[in-house]
């Protein structure tokens, strides 16, 4: 099983529940071919750390969520919620999670923010992350085989354009690590 932000890691689409339009992250998951089928496959959220991606940026910050999973892309229920977060991926295919979306939130500031794609949805809204660089430490589990373990940097800011908040500067990179609990992948 392997993650990798693909050359279709973002994309612009109606989000479901409110019909206006967000950019999308997506997370490639990907089974190698020759492979057996890789069963209930999930991507788990097991810590979220702030890094600075300026001198004068802030960074430190941990956000715990409870470890819950990401959402499979297009895959809602009647009601628009994601379905339950596992899938399979046969030998030689790739499936996409929703890390996230960028949006302008009506409680919040004109600002764009970056909400998890997260299920359960957490109610304090802890799964909004502010302009600037998040780690996420990511486990990728699947019934028939042993669970590895990712880290997913994510940086962005905005600028405003014509009075509209304007998404600039995404990175979005992702590497192996050796366990749940090894230290952050450096770069």
């Amino acid at each position: 099983m392997t993650l990798a932000f693909d050359d279709h890691k973002k994309a612009e689409e109606k989000y479901q529940p409110t019909d206006t339009l967000a950019t999308f992250l997506r997370l490639a998951v990907s089974n190698a071919p020759g492979k057996e089928t890789a069963r209930d496959v999930e991507i788990i959220v097991l810590e979220i750390e702030e890094f600075a991606i300026s001198p004068a940026g802030s960074g430190g910050r941990s956000i715990w969520l409870a470890n819950p999973a990401l959402g499979w892309t297009h895959a809602f229920d009647s009601e628009l919620r994601y379905q339950l977060p596992r899938t399979s991926i046969p030998p030689g295919a790739t499936r996409y999670v929703d890390v996230g979306r960028w949006l302008r939130l009506a409680d919040a500031s004109a600002d764009l923010s970056f909400v998890l794609s997260v299920i359960p949805e957490p109610a304090t809204l802890r799964h909004v992350l502010p302009p600037g660089g998040w780690r996420l430490r990511l486990s990728a589990t699947l019934q028939n085989g042993d669970a590895t373990f990712w880290d997913a940097k994510i940086s962005y800011g905005f600028m405003f354009s014509a009075g509209i908040a304007q998404l600039i500067d995404v990175k979005a990179t992702v590497v192996k690590v050796a366990s749940a609990s090894a230290p952050a992948a450096s770069g």
